[in-house]
């Protein structure tokens, strides 16, 4: 049964009977959750992966925590034939393998060494290797690389009016890469509609260096509202604050908070299917968020409005005021700022 298949069955309360012992082949983190809830129903369940660990794709506080669940994983094991007794799967013929050259992924490709077989008994056997997309519905004329629908910034194909995101393009098949794409492409659309140039637009709105957007950028940006001060308009800066951006003068070294997590006994046996990691005391809780550096973003701390030697900064609703009749410009504001919330750019010039 493929590994998807079998989860959607245990939400709906309809798991069938896995039998003593499970054999999940595939490496990502549907193989871990598969092997994880099949766990949970008291079967001895092995892990198949055909490269190594370093290669998993799967979350690795994800591969510990089935570990620590008295999960095994094998690796460089490549599945090639299914044994079956009596019209069910009993087991898995396998080869041994090494690594070779990496493939289109980057990752080096499995090679099966001869003369390696190896078998795995089995009462059930959940597979989760991921999937191709359908290509069959997708015109001729749009191509097709390296297994995935050729797209352009923000989802747009070789025909000017068709879009495509999520897993039939070229990007991690998350849910939250595929929710990402969604956006991406319904901005692109609709600056197709209002014959704006997206290329231009993502710019704008992308988050740092990523490829992700801002759709409130967006709305900032077809709504033209501009805050002014003076004779210079104040617009957000597309920049993320780095650490080492920010004035760490103003700032201790902490370690974080442990949150409590269930012990293996109770996951397994006492309450199976509650969650692992258990909400934390609100002290704990309270001292995790007070780590936060608020990167980027004013909290009002009036080292601006101290600091600046010729009294430019003034307080005013919803934060700070500069006024440019007094500013000189040395930067002590921005410098001073500990969460780099500030920016010093050139001021524009009449001639």
């Amino acid at each position: 049964m493929a590994g998807l298949a079998f989860l959607d069955l245990t939400a709906q309360g309809k798991a069938p009977p896995l039998g003593k012992k499970v054999l999940v082949i595939g490496g990502g983190n549907t193989a871990i959750d598969a092997a994880r809830t099949a766990r949970r129903f008291g079967s001895d369940v092995t892990i198949l992966y055909r490269r190594t660990k370093e290669e998993m794709p799967a979350f690795a506080e994800e591969v510990l925590e089935a570990n620590a669940e008295g999960i095994a994983v094998e690796f460089l094991i490549v599945p090639k034939a299914v044994i079956i007794k009596d019209g069910r799967a009993a087991g898995l013929v396998c080869d041994r393998a090494e690594l070779g050259e990496p493939d289109d992924s980057g990752r080096r490709s499995p090679v099966p060494i001869p003369d390696s077989e190896v078998r795995f008994e089995a009462t059930a056997v959940l597979t989760a290797v991921g999937e191709d997309i359908e290509t069959a519905i997708i015109p001729s004329a749009l191509p097709i690389q390296n297994g995935a629908l050729a797209t352009k910034t923000g989802g747009r194909t070789d025909w000017h009016n068709v879009f495509a995101g999520g897993d039939f393009t070229l990007q991690p098949r998350t849910a939250v890469d595929a929710m990402a794409a969604g956006k991406r492409s319904a901005i692109a659309i609709d600056c197709f509609f209002r014959k704006e140039n997206f290329e231009a637009v993502f710019e704008k709105i992308r988050v740092g260096e990523s490829s992700s957007v801002r759709m409130s950028d967006y709305l900032r940006h077809i709504s033209t509202e501009k805050k002014t001060q003076g004779k210079t308009d104040v617009v957000i800066k597309n920049r993320i604050a780095k650490f080492e951006d920010l004035n760490d003068a103003y700032f201790w070294r902490s370690d974080p908070n442990k949150y409590p997590v269930r012990s293996v006994e109770e996951r397994l046996v006492a309450r199976p299917f509650s969650e692992v990691r258990v909400s934390p005391p609100r002290e704990t809780a309270d001292d995790e968020l007070a780590r936060c550096f608020h990167c980027g973003r004013c909290t009002e701390c009036d080292n601006c409005y101290i600091y600046c030697p010729d009294i430019a900064v003034s307080k005013v609703e919803g934060g700070y005021g500069v006024d440019l009749n007094y500013c000189k410009g040395c930067g002590v504001c921005v410098f001073e700022c500990p969460r780099a919330a500030m920016e010093l750019i050139e001021e524009p010039t009449e001639i």
